[in-house]
């Protein structure tokens, strides 16, 4: 910490400058991720969700392809998962029937009460998972809310982690193609990373978490547009969970 900076209670600082943010390390995913796609047999879904049950909370995140031209918008592409010792990457854009028998442990892991889900921005997020497979999120923590109450003056997932952890979190595959028929390394990493990150920044912020910060159950709101895939066609998998 630098002499001019002022400590928050957990010991970190109130703000980063991006200048020095991008000097700090570059972060390191220490799991393996296990994704999850129409291929993955039922008896590993029942085993992972088992295990991303064990610490009551889990991190959680979302990617989505970007669209650069106005009026065009992507279904919800992934969705990441992580506590202590598992990530888990869900290939949302490739599983056709998420009402089907075998992913249901994934919907009642989602939907549980007594796991909490921590991640920034966390609510919409579970919306649009909502909105475009009908997998529905309960239990949720924006960490934001963690990041204020501990002084901190920053609202992103990589100067919040920066500041509490010394380290960076690198954003080059932020903008890639979550839709591609293949995830890269370096998308995995990038992705598993960031739920894993969020799972840190709980374990770290804990102590600070009232029961107001928690949203038992996501409201659905009329403002929000349904995301359309190019062709104008809504992709929505609507299913009983």
């Amino acid at each position: 910490m630098k002499e001019n900076q002022q400590a928050t209670p957990s010991g970190g600082v109130l703000t980063i400058s991006t200048e020095d943010l991008n000097k700090l390390e570059k972060e390191i995913l220490p799991i393996d991720p296990f994704l999850f796609t129409e291929k993955t047999k039922s008896k590993d879904i029942e085993r992972l969700c088992k295990q991303l049950r064990k610490d009551g909370v889990i991190g959680f995140d979302t990617e989505t392809k970007p669209a650069f031209r106005k009026g065009i918008h992507y279904p919800v592409a992934l969705l990441q998962l992580s506590n202590s010792t598992t990530v888990v990457l869900v290939r949302l854009i490739r599983i056709k029937d998420f009402g089907a028998p075998k992913w249901a442990p994934l919907r009642r892991l989602l939907a549980s009460y007594r796991v909490l889900k921590v991640g920034v921005g966390i609510n919409d997020d579970g919306l649009g998972l909502e909105k475009d497979y009908g997998l529905v999120t309960n239990n949720t923590l924006d960490l934001r809310a963690l990041a204020k109450a501990d002084g901190m003056d920053v609202l992103s997932l990589t100067k919040v982690y920066s500041l509490l952890f010394g380290k960076r979190l690198s954003k080059g595959q932020r903008l890639s193609d979550w839709e591609r028929p293949e995830l890269t390394p370096a998308q995995m990493q990038y992705a598993g990373l960031d739920a894993y990150a969020g799972y840190k920044i709980f374990e770290k912020l804990k102590h600070l978490k009232t029961d107001g910060m928690v949203t038992k159950k996501l409201r659905k709101t009329e403002s929000r547009k349904a995301r359309q895939t190019p062709r104008g066609e809504t992709r929505i998998f609507k299913k009983n969970v």
